[in-house]
């Protein structure tokens, strides 16, 4: 194997993975390097060229990329994955991050994305649970070994090193939201629940 993709909604743990990975000598793994959020086939084929770089310097890539979940299903990797978080606390991370004006159309994406990360996972993408490898050595040394990965030693300092938190917190759990919010996350966790 010689490159892969990890895509996920956003908040959902992506540049935690993507840290640790890249602590590998033999991958480069990136983070949403161009943040693209154009539509998915209008960047596709500049995309797919980074995976398919090979050169003495750039053997072995990888990208944990929640920006290319729509074009996921159309790349051409060795090995595709996708990172499921609680639609709660993405939610709740969401909500802390964006103003209340842009929760309809955020929340209208994230069920679109969703419903294209199932297509993927369909079509074989591996499922990583993202409450797991936050709490489970074993289980993200796994993640990692399933990569490709094999030269990442996890520590108590690597794993426990916190990334990308949100700082100010407004909301800490989906109940203080309304209750067409609630109902609305309830119904994708009864999509994603039974994809771990």
């Amino acid at each position: 194997m010689n490159n892969f993709l990890i895509t996920a909604m956003g908040r959902s743990g992506t540049k935690y993975l993507q840290v640790i990975m890249n602590y590998s000598q033999k991958w480069i793994v990136k983070h949403e390097p161009d943040r693209s959020w154009l539509p998915p086939d209008y960047m596709l084929k500049e995309v797919q060229e980074r995976f398919n770089v090979k050169s003495i310097h750039h053997k072995y890539y990888g990208e944990v990329n929640s920006t290319l979940r729509y074009m996921a299903t159309k790349l051409k990797v060795d090995k595709k994955g996708i990172l499921i978080r609680d639609p709660a606390d993405v939610w709740v991370s969401i909500a802390n991050r964006r103003a209340s004006q842009t929760w309809p159309y955020v929340l209208g994406e994230y069920e679109r994305s969703i419903q294209e990360l199932d297509v993927l996972r369909k079509a074989g993408a591996c499922v990583i649970d993202f409450k797991q490898m936050v709490n489970d050595k074993a289980y993200l040394m796994k993640i990692l070994k399933d990569f490709g990965i094999e030269d990442v030693k996890i520590n108590d300092v690597i794993f426990n090193t916190p990334l990308n938190v949100t700082e100010v917190r407004i909301y800490n759990t989906i109940h203080e939201f309304d209750s067409k919010i609630i109902e609305r996350i309830k119904r994708l966790q009864d999509v994603i629940y039974p994809w771990l």
